[in-house]
């Protein structure tokens, strides 16, 4: 012990005279970093053994393992550049996000009304942020709501499952403008026999040319024709079309993004024009 404490008082004093100031948390470190990678070899030795002794049919199912899961990453990696090609396609032929700027005010939930749960939620932003009526709120899911209310400091949006939600939008797959309004939500039980929530909405003024477009599951977006609305963002999935009552267009019935019930997060999308 007595010859530990030698050598470490040398080593100080070997490090005060090579240098004009002496910090002992670096010195404490660089006496540290060593026995980390130390630990580091041992474990990684450790694990190393643990693996060569396995078994030859563990091995040969791990690596079937590894294989799979690589040629899954592989395949993913593919999707998504190729979806990336697509986006890029799209956004040039459309001119999304070049029309007009948009200034992005990210907020946070502050409020929610228990028995307005799906109707409005409280921001904490509002008149003195940049915060301006009509400007659009995306969460997770897409477009989530309007603001229609606004404060000094903080502001209220509508939601979209909301009756007073209303909203220009169009297919992804057809550019054709038609009326989103929300129509509330509703529990039912599932093929499961759990009770599942589901937030809804309704299309108006769908053109009869346009029926065609809207098959179930269609994405549902934010049209580019409103001013305040960045093309492109998605409002809900279509659940069925149907004739309306006077013949002349069609209506439809879609499905909300499940986190309309439960973001604590979003973003504000405030035009310039706004």
């Amino acid at each position: 012990m007595k010859i530990a404490l030698r050598c470490l008082l040398l080593l100080i004093a070997a490090a005060i005279l090579c240098k004009k100031s002496f910090n002992p948390k670096h010195f404490l470190q660089s006496i540290a970093l060593p026995v980390e990678k130390v630990a580091a070899r041992c474990v990684w030795s450790a694990e190393e053994f643990l693996f060569e002794t396995q078994p030859r049919e563990t091995l040969i199912r791990l690596c079937k393992e590894l294989s799979n899961e690589n040629a899954a990453l592989r395949m993913q990696l593919r999707e998504n550049f190729d979806l990336q090609n697509r986006l890029a396609a799209l956004e040039n032929l459309t001119q999304i996000g070049q029309r007009l700027p948009h200034k992005k005010i990210f907020v946070r939930v502050i409020g929610r009304d228990i028995a307005a749960w799906f109707e409005s939620v409280t921001l904490n932003k509002g008149r003195a942020e940049g915060v301006r009526e009509g400007a659009i709120v995306i969460a997770d899911g897409g477009i989530v709501g309007k603001i229609t209310e606004i404060f000094e400091h903080f502001s209220v949006a509508t939601l979209a499952s909301s009756p007073k939600f209303r909203l220009a939008v169009c297919s992804e797959n057809c550019a054709t403008p038609m009326i989103f309004t929300g129509n509330g939500h509703t529990y039912n039980r599932g093929p499961s026999g759990k009770w599942e929530l589901k937030m809804l909405g309704t299309l108006k003024n769908i053109p009869l040319d346009a029926g065609s477009f809207l098959a179930k599951g269609s994405r549902i977006i934010g049209s580019a024709l409103a001013a305040n609305v960045p093309g492109g963002l998605a409002v809900g999935y279509a659940e069925n079309i149907y004739p309306s009552g006077d013949g002349l267009f069609f209506s439809g019935d879609v499905v909300l993004p499940e986190t309309l019930s439960d973001f604590c997060e979003a973003i504000i999308y405030v035009a310039d024009d706004l």
